[in-house]
């Protein structure tokens, strides 16, 4: 099975050249703020639980924890701020040098090659591949922002309750598998877009540079019709690609919410059979780390989504 989003970072890295570094300081950064993020289910637990327990100086240690939970989204935008200036910049000249690299390739085909592809079939394989690289490398803190957090979820998953970390991370490779085994069909369907897509643009850009033509002659209709039907060819396997896809959101969605309520009904019933205290702020941060854990699944859809459309219009380019 392809890696898309290794084989994207590649390509990335490739374009990067002379902003490398600042590029692996920006996803290092990045890795930092989403730390900040991540501790504040943790410290807001700190604090309940103080508070169900009570003791001496009670005031001043939930002040203080307070003080702790306030300060991080300070800590968070002193990285993720910066590191985003830095990848927005980086994302431009990879782009710029992305467009230089294509517009050198094509100058130097021969003429043949020239006469034999359509000049609009080119530019818009160029414009969709450039376009991609340009959303990718813009927003590679996505895909760090997930990766960390499933981490961090998991490892606190696994630290309140061992039993429900392995129950979380075999659902996790369930739907994993699953979103692979879309994969082959989302892939070619996407290509078969992308192809038809082309021939449409083609046909558009063509007429549109020869509007002056098509007026005198009135072709208009003629232009119009066959246009319509370029565009009108792309709707089934378009259509099959969205019908699948809502069934893979279907069948992510379901797992999801059966392994929540197995989690938060397990916890629950080894405490309350244990005759344990069940503490408000151990279970809101199981909750909230739950949460997160089940929503990095919902981005690893959407992302993987789109990292395979980014990775079909940079190979078509």
């Amino acid at each position: 099975m392809e890696n898309h989003y290794g084989h994207l970072l590649r390509i990335t890295w490739k374009y990067a050249h002379g902003h490398r570094l600042k590029m692996v300081i920006a996803y290092a950064m990045f890795v930092c703020s989403d730390i900040a993020r991540m501790a504040g289910p943790y410290v807001l637990a700190l604090m309940l639980n103080q508070i169900q327990v009570g003791g001496a100086d009670l005031l001043m240690k939930i002040t203080w924890l307070l003080v702790l939970y306030a300060s991080l989204d300070f800590w968070l935008w002193l990285f993720h701020g910066p590191a985003r200036v830095m990848e927005r910049t980086i994302a431009f000249h990879i782009v710029k040098h992305f467009n230089e690299h294509m517009f050198h390739m094509i100058a130097k085909l021969p003429l043949k090659w020239h006469k034999d592809h359509h000049s609009g079939n080119v530019i818009s394989r160029v414009n969709k591949a450039s376009g991609a690289l340009r959303q990718f490398a813009n927003n590679g803190y996505e895909v760090i922002q997930t990766i960390v957090e499933f981490i961090i979820s998991l490892g606190a998953i696994f630290f309140l309750l061992p039993k429900l970390g392995f129950l979380a991370l075999i659902v996790g490779i369930f739907i994993v598998l699953l979103i692979l085994k879309f994969d082959k069909f989302l892939v070619s369907s996407l290509k078969e877009i992308n192809e038809r897509t082309h021939v449409f643009e083609s046909t558009f850009y063509d007429y549109i540079t020869n509007i002056t033509t098509v007026i005198t002659l009135r072709l208009e209709k003629l232009a119009k019709n066959e246009t319509i039907q370029k565009i009108q060819y792309i709707f089934p396997i378009w259509r099959r690609n969205v019908v699948v896809n809502e069934v893979k959101w279907f069948a992510m969605n379901m797992g999801l919410s059966l392994m929540g309520f197995v989690i938060f009904f397990t916890y629950i019933y080894e405490k309350i059979s244990l005759g344990e205290t069940i503490m408000i702020g151990s279970f809101m941060a199981l909750y909230q780390y739950t949460d997160k854990f089940m929503s990095t699944f919902y981005r690893i859809g959407w992302q993987y989504e789109q990292l395979v459309w980014y990775n079909a219009d940079i190979k078509t380019g």
